[in-house]
C-alpha cells in the first residue's frame, strides 16, 4: 500500500529508477503488473503509474493505442514474451542458455551501447525478431520528465 499521491515508474519507455526506489518497488514487480496490463514490451509505454492503492495503471503509447490487426481483420502472428536477460546488472544465465544465448554475444550487445553491466537496469531478448531492449540506470529523460505531484 501507497501513501500519499501516483508515482510514475515508466515515461516514454523508460524505467524512472529514482520513483522506483522511493516507492521501493522492484523491477520484477513491474514487469508482472505489466504483463497483468497486456503490455509485454517496456519501450510500449507511454506511462506507468503506481496508485496510492498499490495499483499499477498503464498507457500505452499512442501509436500502440489507434488501430489493433483485430480492427482491420488481419490474422496477427503469435507474440512471444521477451526474456530478461539483465536484471539491476545482473545477468540472468537462464535465459542466456533457454535462448542459446553466451554470455559472450551478451557482453558484445553491452559494449555496442558503450555502458557497463552496472548501469543496466534491464535488457530484454524478442526472440522472435532477436532485438533487445535497453534501460539503463539514471536515464536523462530532460525536457520530457513529468511531474503530476500537487506540490509546487
Amino acid at each position: 500500500m501507497i501513501e500519499g499521491e501516483p508515482t510514475i515508474l515508466i515515461h516514454n519507455g523508460k524505467i524512472l529508477e529514482n520513483n522506483m526506489k522511493k516507492t521501493r518497488y522492484n523491477i520484477e514487480d513491474l514487469i508482472s503488473e505489466l504483463r497483468q496490463n497486456n503490455i509485454f514490451d517496456i519501450k510500449d509505454v507511454h506511462f506507468a503509474i503506481l496508485e496510492t492503492n498499490g495499483r499499477l495503471s498503464t498507457l500505452p503509447i499512442s501509436d500502440d493505442q489507434t488501430v489493433t490487426r483485430k480492427d482491420l481483420n488481419i490474422k496477427g502472428e503469435e507474440e512471444t514474451v521477451n526474456a530478461e536477460l539483465v536484471l539491476d546488472g545482473k545477468v540472468i544465465k537462464s535465459n542466456l542458455e533457454q535462448h542459446q544465448l553466451t554470455a559472450e554475444w551478451l557482453e558484445n550487445k553491452i559494449k555496442e551501447q558503450n555502458v557497463s553491466l552496472e548501469e543496466i537496469t534491464l535488457v530484454e531478448y524478442n526472440p522472435i525478431d532477436e532485438s533487445l531492449y535497453f534501460d539503463f540506470k539514471g536515464d536523462n529523460l530532460g525536457k520530457d520528465k513529468v511531474d503530476i505531484s500537487d506540490n509546487d
